[in-house]
């Protein structure tokens, strides 16, 4: 429900013709994310606040947007999720550009690069742990 409700909200945004269609398929997929938020606080709450702030952006409530990227990136900093923060600060960088606050934008976009390059690190030790835990179990089993 994440991706289709962003990439509607995104599309909304930049198709003057279908914008109200767009904006109404985003509204139904973060509709579906609502209940899961409710039963998983811990897990979609930043997912939720999100799809508020694109909503929010799409809607051209422009203020309800800021407080919502704000929340979603500190729910995903709260709760671990590395790259949801750096999608959250990405997304809030567009925003941020789009509303001619520069500085703002450059610095969310330096923070979302940091914060996926952070998330890719943790993905290599991850699988590197892994690798050399099979090659300990294979020099164990010949």
């Amino acid at each position: 429900s994440l991706a289709p409700a962003l990439v509607s909200f995104w599309l909304a945004r930049k198709s003057r013709e279908q914008e109200q269609g767009w904006c109404q398929r985003g509204k139904g997929s973060k509709l579906a994310l609502k209940k899961w938020t409710e039963s998983s606080q811990w897990s979609f709450e930043n997912k939720w606040y999100l799809l508020e702030a694109e909503e929010s952006f799409c809607n051209h409530d422009y203020d309800m947007a800021k407080s919502y990227y704000e929340k979603a990136i500190a729910s995903a900093k709260t709760h671990k999720f590395v790259h949801e923060e750096a999608l959250a600060y990405e997304l809030g960088a567009h925003f941020y550009l789009e509303q001619g606050e520069t500085d703002k934008s450059v610095e969310y976009f330096l923070l979302a690069h940091e914060r996926y390059q952070q998330w890719v690190s943790i993905k290599v030790d991850s699988f590197h742990m892994c690798f050399n835990l099979l090659l300990i179990i294979e020099l164990i089993l010949c």
